[in-house]
């Protein structure tokens, strides 16, 4: 038997030289970093830098090529399910759902067994205030918007490690991409909280660079499945570094908390093909 989170001293997260290669295509090269509970990391990159197969590794859905991960100190592949679930939750980019539930249904999905009712009904009815869906407990789930569902799965996720004590991992992919530049901001802000308050350590795959800055108490930086940039937003985000990584044209005003300005993209737009030109 493993020695208890916390007797063991172990970081929350510790991934070492992991890389990831499927069909000839290496697709994660020796990523390595380490994460704390209270930390909201954000993984930046253009498509295709390797974010999603990165949070599929951290959730063991896919194994290591090569490499390491452990949670708590011990092997991420050692754990058992039962046991990993209530230490790790995740969130995919698409969480298809059509039966006819209602959100509070939905979000009691995501409860571990064997809870009992009560406590099981206290857990929904907390995380739908929390997430300020409550309103929508009892609408039918197909019938919301984007963003509504968003949260209302982000509560979901959250019920399955939301009374689990100690340290606790996070993963979410691109869970702010529906919601609406109000609610992504709110969200990011109460994600930050829930991090600092509650001993759990976030990562989220993010495509909004303003909102990394404003919220990521850190940042990795990834393109072509190499990690080029691990540390806090005002280290990562810089001009060079934008460029290098989207060849984006950005004016960046340093600081803890940087200000970004996109000018626009570094490579030219290219022509219409002649066939549909009507300037010729």
């Amino acid at each position: 038997m493993s020695a208890s989170p916390r007797s063991s001293g172990a970081q929350l997260l510790e991934v070492d030289s992991v890389s990831f290669h499927t069909g000839g295509a290496a697709l994660l090269d020796t990523i390595g970093f380490s994460l704390q509970p209270g930390e909201l990391t954000l993984l930046l990159g253009p498509n295709g830098a390797g974010k999603s197969t990165l949070l599929r590794l951290l959730a063991r859905e896919q194994a290591p090529s090569a490499g390491e991960i452990r949670l708590l100190g011990r092997p991420l592949s050692e754990w058992r399910a039962a046991e990993l679930a209530g230490r790790r939750a995740v969130m995919p980019q698409d969480c298809p759902l059509t039966f006819p539930f209602t959100a509070s249904e939905v979000v009691a999905l995501g409860l571990p067994p064997p809870l009992p009712s009560r406590v099981g009904r206290t857990v929904v009815q907390e995380l739908l205030e929390w997430l300020e869906v409550v309103h929508l407990a009892q609408r039918s789930y197909p019938s919301l918007s984007g963003g509504e569902q968003q949260r209302v799965q982000l509560a979901r996720v959250l019920a399955q490690i939301w009374r689990s004590p100690g340290p606790r991992l996070l993963l979410l992919d691109e869970a702010t991409s529906a919601l609406d530049p109000a609610h992504q901001y709110r969200i990011m802000a109460m994600l930050r909280t829930l991090a600092r308050q509650a001993e759990i350590g976030v990562i989220a795959a993010c495509h909004d660079l303003p909102l990394a800055a404003s919220f990521a108490s850190r940042v990795l930086l990834l393109r072509d499945g190499r990690l080029l940039a691990d540390g806090a937003p005002g280290q990562v985000l810089s001009r060079e570094n934008l460029a290098g990584v989207y060849d984006l044209d950005a004016e960046v005003h340093s600081g803890d908390r940087p200000r970004i300005h996109i000018a626009g993209c570094l490579r030219p737009v290219p022509d219409l093909p002649g066939s549909l030109r009507t300037d010729c």
